[in-house]
């Protein structure tokens, strides 16, 4: 529950980052929001071409069938794209400004889907002007919105707390992606898949998610709830471990400005109680340097009180705590 309150006391700079993630993504473009519009209308173009007009494909109404399928994909490819790098991309406001890590991927899986729910308008302009038209079942778009943005959050969480480890998550992403793409039934249908192979498709929360939206706005039925079910428990299961994960990141160098003994001690026993391991210390004062690595103890509050009495200025001391391995805690001291 701490997550949802400290969201809540800082659900201003939630909103911000939200607004200036959507108002900032097409800022000095000549086109401007009309990309969210353009992006998605050229890909559908182009496998619209390769599937229906060269391939041959047999789905009628293949480019609506293909538009309920490639903008739910192009929110989820966003978010796991750009939320691998968000911690990496704001480091350096990490290290100055205290706020719940957690707002960096969420915020930006909440600009992601308010780009979704803009480009959900050519969802409807397929259906309407391709022939189909709507029914009541569009009622449950927002459920199933709903849990998509569930999975994208639990994915957003683990990918960016990854990638703070392992940087080259970074590039190898992008290959996953595009195998991940075509490892989802949205240029063709689950029954054009050998049966002994679809589960390995059902694996994948997106394939439930492509179906209720296909449901909804192609077939104009009621979406399957049990798929949409199985979406939604993955979705919680993402969540708690990439919550797990995020939580393991190291701090970032936090700094403190220590001025005195009693805010010393208070600041080294608020991080010995994270860890019950080894803490590194490091005094630089000028040409002057000394190391030491100590165990928690009362002997290494008295070290740090011997550090803050040696200098005349306020003592910084940089706090980086479980890294590399989230068993140490890192008290630099200038």
């Amino acid at each position: 529950m701490n997550i949802i309150k400290d969201l809540y006391a800082y659900r201003e700079l939630l909103k911000t980052n939200i607004t200036k993630d959507v108002g900032g993504k097409y800022k000095h473009s000549f086109l401007g929001v009309l990309w969210s519009f353009l992006n998605p209308l050229l890909q559908i173009a182009v496998y619209a071409l390769v599937f229906q007009v060269i391939l041959k494909s047999d789905i009628e109404n293949y480019a609506v069938y293909l538009c309920c399928g490639l903008i739910p994909w192009q929110y989820f490819s966003n978010v796991v794209i750009r939320g691998a790098a968000v911690m990496v991309d704001n480091g350096n406001i990490i290290k100055k400004v205290y706020f719940p890590r957690e707002i960096l991927p969420i915020s930006l899986v909440a600009s992601e889907g308010v780009n979704f729910l803009i480009a959900t308008i050519i969802i409807l302009g397929f259906v309407i002007f391709g022939g189909i038209g709507l029914s009541w079942n569009i009622l449950w778009y927002f459920l199933i919105l709903a849990i998509q943005f569930i999975v994208s959050i639990g994915i957003s969480l683990l990918v960016s707390s990854l990638t703070v480890y392992f940087r080259d998550l970074l590039h190898l992403l992008g290959v996953f992606m595009q195998l991940l793409f075509y490892a989802t039934p949205i240029v063709y249908s689950m029954n054009a898949v050998p049966a002994n192979f679809r589960w390995l498709l059902r694996l994948n929360p997106m394939s439930y998610l492509i179906d209720g939206y296909r449901s909804i706005f192609y077939s104009k039925t009621m979406p399957d709830f049990r798929g949409l079910l199985i979406a939604f428990v993955m979705g919680i299961v993402l969540c708690i471990v990439g919550y797990f994960v995020f939580k393991k990141l190291p701090e970032l160098g936090e700094e403190f400005i220590i001025e005195n003994q009693a805010a010393a001690h208070h600041i080294f026993t608020v991080m010995r109680a994270k860890s019950g391991d080894q803490i590194r210390l490091v005094f630089t004062d000028g040409e002057i340097g000394l190391s030491e690595v100590v165990s928690p103890s009362d002997q290494s509050v008295k070290l740090i009180k011997l550090l803050t009495e040696s200098s005349e200025l306020p003592v910084q001391i940089t706090v980086a705590v479980g890294f590399p391995k989230g068993d140490k805690l890192d008290f630099i001291v200038e």
